[in-house]
């Protein structure tokens, strides 16, 4: 079973993006950068196969494919950009960040050759330290796999998602 990692990304946020912690393009980008060192080294240890990042700004992500070629991984990581924030702001940053998912799932190089894929979706500042744990531990079979919380209020957490790639049409697609 192959396994995608699918990091998504804004580098420059809207400037009415709502309850936005970080905000500056710069502090994002190098927090984008230590996740996908992070996410590297992940894939050198063989527990994904491939990364897609996904940017939604259109933002430069030079610094990243630097960064991908010196860890010798250009075949293994695919960069997806596109301007995706052409939403109402109050729809909310999910909106666009499944906007995006619904591109990436469509047109992403990595995703067309792995039809049979796991699709780790993982917001892209984020460094999920005990994300070989999870993969190894998942379920055989799953159409979703995510954490679902009430307290402090009832949600699905969306900083960590998968599914298999032929379950995003039925679940996930259009959201």
């Amino acid at each position: 079973m192959k396994h995608v990692l699918v990091m998504t990304a804004t580098i420059t946020p809207k400037p009415d993006a709502f309850s936005l912690a970080r905000r500056d393009p710069r502090d994002r980008l190098r927090d984008y950068e230590l996740a996908l060192q992070f996410y590297l080294e992940v894939l050198s240890q063989g527990f994904v196969d491939g990364i897609v990042f996904a940017e939604n700004s259109n933002s430069d992500v030079t610094s990243l494919v630097r960064m991908t070629e010196a860890a010798n991984q250009t075949e293994r990581v695919e960069f997806f950009a596109c301007y995706g924030l052409d939403y109402p702001q109050e729809y909310s940053r999910g909106y666009g960040e499944f906007m995006l998912l619904d591109r990436v799932m469509s047109e992403s190089k990595f995703v067309r050759q792995n039809p049979n894929a796991i699709i780790w979706k993982v917001t892209g500042r984020y460094r999920i330290r005990n994300l070989s744990k999870i993969i190894s531990r998942r379920p055989k079979q799953f159409d979703l796999y995510c954490h679902c919380r009430n307290y402090p209020t009832r949600l699905v957490d969306q900083y960590l998602l998968a599914w298999p790639t032929q379950s995003y049409d039925r679940l996930l697609r259009g959201v």
